[in-house]
């Protein structure tokens, strides 16, 4: 199985939902995983949440690369999610 990688973990075949940004790739499975990415990519303020254990780092979203939720990219992105919708 590959994970991290812009193919399906499966089958290893590319991902349609797929584009270059920022030296890197962003990439979808479907279109609801590229709605959350706009959703979270988007929001100017972000907040986490706590278990009753304290602070934990188990979250889809604080497992996110820091070149994705850099406030400097976010028109990019925002750019690129749209280009994708549009596919």
């Amino acid at each position: 199985m590959l994970i991290g990688a812009p193919v399906d973990p499966f089958f290893r075949l590319p991902l349609w939902l797929r584009t270059a940004i920022v030296e890197n790739v962003l990439f979808a499975y479907n279109y609801e995983h590229l709605q959350f990415l706009e959703d979270f990519i988007g929001a100017k303020l972000r907040s986490r949440g706590s278990t009753k254990y304290g602070w934990a780092n188990q979250s889809f979203e604080s497992r996110l690369l820091t070149w994705m939720t850099s406030a400097r990219n976010r028109a990019k992105f925002l750019k690129a999610i749209a280009n994708l919708k549009a596919k």
